[in-house]
């Protein structure tokens, strides 16, 4: 027996699937599982930008950091968040939020959607900020990163 399926309403990724069997008599039976693969293609994928980081700060100074995600695409966007790193990691603190990362859940289509971080400058040097976009599943979507160096 075959069956068509029509993968476009289903996420690209790992699915397992089972059939199901009846007689006449109503008794049944499941298959095993069958592991596909659907691809529907590529969705343009959100753009990220990172914005307020300074050059140069002194140790103890504060500033904002703002990372906006873009969607080109003509529908929205769901299912994304924006997490922040430093390196090296003692030259820079989150002051507001202390959560490294945060949602983004909807991007309308042709819109865009900001977070914010407030980071303060720790200990002096060269540092540099982060912000990953990621998918529903964890994956990196997209990166940008900005140096900074911290003076005494």
């Amino acid at each position: 027996y075959s069956a068509a399926w029509n993968t476009t309403g289903t996420a690209n990724g790992a699915h397992s699937l089972t059939v199901r069997a009846f007689d006449a008599a109503n008794n049944q039976t499941t298959s095993a599982a069958v592991s596909v693969t659907v691809n529907n293609g590529t969705a343009t994928a959100p753009a990220l930008a990172l914005t307020g980081v300074p050059a140069s700060i002194s140790r103890g100074q504060t500033f904002t950091a703002t990372a906006t995600v873009t969607n080109s695409a003509a529908a929205a966007a769901s299912g994304f968040s924006v997490a922040v790193s430093f390196t090296p990691s003692g030259t820079l603190r989150l002051q507001n939020p202390t959560v490294a990362s945060q949602s983004v859940p909807t991007v309308a289509a042709g819109g865009s959607q900001s977070v914010t971080w407030q980071i303060r400058g720790t200990n002096a040097g060269t540092a540099t900020v982060t912000m990953t976009l990621r998918d529903a599943s964890g994956a990196t979507v997209r990166s940008v990163s900005q140096a900074i160096t911290i003076v005494r």
